[in-house]
C-alpha cells in the first residue's frame, strides 16, 4: 500500500499520529507466498504432512492449498507465512488472522475430527521468539457442510510494533474414518491491523 505525504497548513507535515485510525484494514496473505512448516516451497504435489498448490491455470484462474487426504487416519497439515508489520499500524492495537476454509466431504468419506488453528511468534533480528501469541487453541470446521467457513483468530498486540516481523503457522487436522479420502482447502489468508496513514 502507497502512503501519500500529506502536508498541513501552513506547509507543515502531518504527523501519521493526527490522521484518523482505520480499524481492521485488509492485508492479504499471496497463498503461493506460503510455504510448508519446516520452510519448504508449496507445489502441486504435497505430501506427508503439506499442503499442496491447487491451481486452475490459464482460463480458469482458481487457486486454492489442499491439504493432506485422510482414509481411515489423522491428517495433520501445516503451513507457514511471516508478515511484516507495517510502518502504518498502531501499536498495541488489534491483529486479526482470517481464514477461509473448509474441509472437502464431497465423497463418500465420514469426518470424525475437522479443526483449524493458527500460531503466531514475534520474530526478533536474530530469528528467536517469544511464546505463541494466539490464545483459544484449535477451531471446530464440523457442521460447515461442503462450504468455506471464515475463521478469525486473534493476535496478541503486546510488545508488537510497527516494523516487527510475525511468523504464521496454520494447521488443520482431518479425521476420516470410513475408508473415503477427505481434506482440508483453504481459500483465502487474510490480516486485518488497525492502522493511521
Amino acid at each position: 500500500m502507497a502512503v501519500t505525504k500529506v502536508t498541513g497548513a501552513g506547509g507543515n507535515d502531518l504527523a501519521r499520529s493526527k490522521n484518523l485510525q482505520e480499524d481492521a484494514t485488509i492485508y492479504r496473505i499471496p497463498l503461493q507466498n506460503c510455504r510448508s512448516n519446516t520452510g519448504l516451497v508449496l507445489d502441486a504435489t504435497g505430501g506427508d504432512t503439506l499442503f499442496s498448490i491447487v491451481n486452475g491455470g490459464f482460463g480458469v484462474g482458481t487457486l486454492t492449498l489442499k491439504g493432506e487426504e485422510a482414509i481411515s487416519e489423522i491428517e495433520t497439515t501445516t503451513l507457514c507465512f511471516e508478515i511484516a508489520v507495517p510502518p502504518e499500524y498502531v501499536a498495541g492495537e488489534i491483529i486479526d488472522v482470517v481464514v477461509e476454509v473448509k474441509v472437502d466431504e464431497s465423497g463418500a468419506g465420514n469426518a470424525v475430527t475437522e479443526t483449524v488453528e493458527i500460531e503466531a511468534y514475534e520474530l526478533a533480528n536474530a530469528g528467536t521468539v517469544g511464546g505463541n501469541l494466539v490464545a483459544g487453541g484449535a477451531q471446530d470446521l464440523s457442521g460447515g457442510g461442503d462450504g468455506f467457513q471464515q475463521k478469525t483468530f486473534i493476535v496478541s498486540p503486546a510488545g508488537v510494533a510497527p516494523g516487527d516481523k510475525l511468523m504464521i503457522y496454520l494447521q488443520t487436522v482431518v479425521e476420516e474414518d470410513n475408508g473415503t479420502a477427505i481434506f482440508a482447502v483453504i481459500g483465502n489468508i487474510d490480516t486485518g491491523l488497525d492502522i493511521k496513514g
